[in-house]
């Protein structure tokens, strides 16, 4: 994603910016193979991260196409780490968040990337992300971010 691109996307809420819970990802039935127009905006993950030991906070921000990018950062913004991003449904009506390898971090660290697979649910959908360093699964819950 170039940083003319990236400048095009929603911006982020501020750091901490309140425990709201926005609504849950929801995926339209008809929902084709391919880039997920849908999820075009801000979208927050929850799944209990830490960075650096600390509470973090994870978003998304994608355009029509299913591409953007990745923000993981501390609640008090002190770290955040950033890297591209796209959301695409699978054959298998699955939603795929596939984050870079890499995200670059602004203490000069890196974490890895994450890959979070969605399934259509009753209450909206059904996530679960998977660390690619190590393979262990965790639940997400993915939901909507009004832009400020």
């Amino acid at each position: 994603l170039s940083p003319a691109d990236a400048a095009k996307l929603p911006p982020l809420p501020a750091p901490g910016a309140g425990p709201d819970r926005g609504p849950a990802l929801a995926m339209p039935k008809d929902a084709a193979p391919g880039p997920a127009a849908f999820a075009e905006g801000v979208w927050r993950s929850r799944s209990g991260l830490l960075l650096n030991g600390k509470p973090a906070e994870e978003y998304y921000r994608f355009d029509k196409s299913g591409q953007g990018d990745v923000t993981l950062r501390t609640r008090d913004g002190a770290v955040q780490c950033t890297g591209p991003a796209q959301v695409a449904v699978g054959a298998n009506r699955q939603l795929t968040f596939k984050e870079a390898p890499t995200l670059s971090c602004s203490d000069g660290s890196s974490v890895t990337g994450a890959l979070t697979t969605c399934a259509p649910g009753a209450g909206g959908a059904s996530c679960q992300g998977t660390n690619t360093s190590d393979g262990s699964k965790f639940d997400v819950r993915i939901e909507g971010v009004k832009s400020p």
